[in-house]
């Protein structure tokens, strides 16, 4: 029983750590254009929703937000990688201090993204019902997007691809 705990939290652990892998970009230039790239699609997005003069400035000031959260977020994982990666290579690596690493960086980024939820639901419930209609289209299309990456990432994972 314990030697299952002991493997479970360790797969826990690995897979934190791949999170943060996945989360690298690749260089500042490679994060700032998948920054961008996801700013114009959403700016493009608000554009259709032909936003009143109050909502076009609640749009702005919530995509500047997420902007810098997705920028801050980005290179706090590759922050956290390299620290992560220095005390691996270590020969008594401390796999705890390796878990607060990771987990002090998994709760900074949950704390972003509730204040960043909160603002997205305040400027959804500003929008008309059509407006809102779209903006659920929108999210439903996402998720489907999502759920193909996570079908690739899984194929590549089992040596599918």
């Amino acid at each position: 029983m314990r030697k299952h705990m002991v493997l479970a939290a360790f797969a826990a652990l690995l897979l934190l750590s791949a999170g943060v892998v996945i989360a690298m970009p690749p260089s500042t230039g490679a994060l700032m254009r998948l920054v961008d790239q996801r700013q114009q699609a959403l700016a493009d997005f608000i554009a259709s929703l032909n936003l009143t003069p109050a909502q076009k400035v609640q749009a702005s000031a919530l995509q500047q937000n997420a902007r810098q959260a997705r920028i801050d977020a980005l290179l706090a994982a590759s922050i956290t990688a390299e620290q992560v990666k220095r005390e691996l290579r270590q020969p008594n690596a401390d796999l705890r201090r390796v878990s607060s690493l990771v987990q002090a960086m998994v709760d900074e980024q949950l704390d972003v993204h509730r204040s960043l939820t909160a603002q997205r639901l305040s400027f959804y419930e500003s929008l008309n019902p059509t407006q809102q209609a779209q903006v659920r289209e929108q999210l439903a299309e996402r998720i489907e997007r999502l759920e193909r990456v996570r079908e690739l990432v899984l194929e590549l994972a089992a040596g599918g691809l």
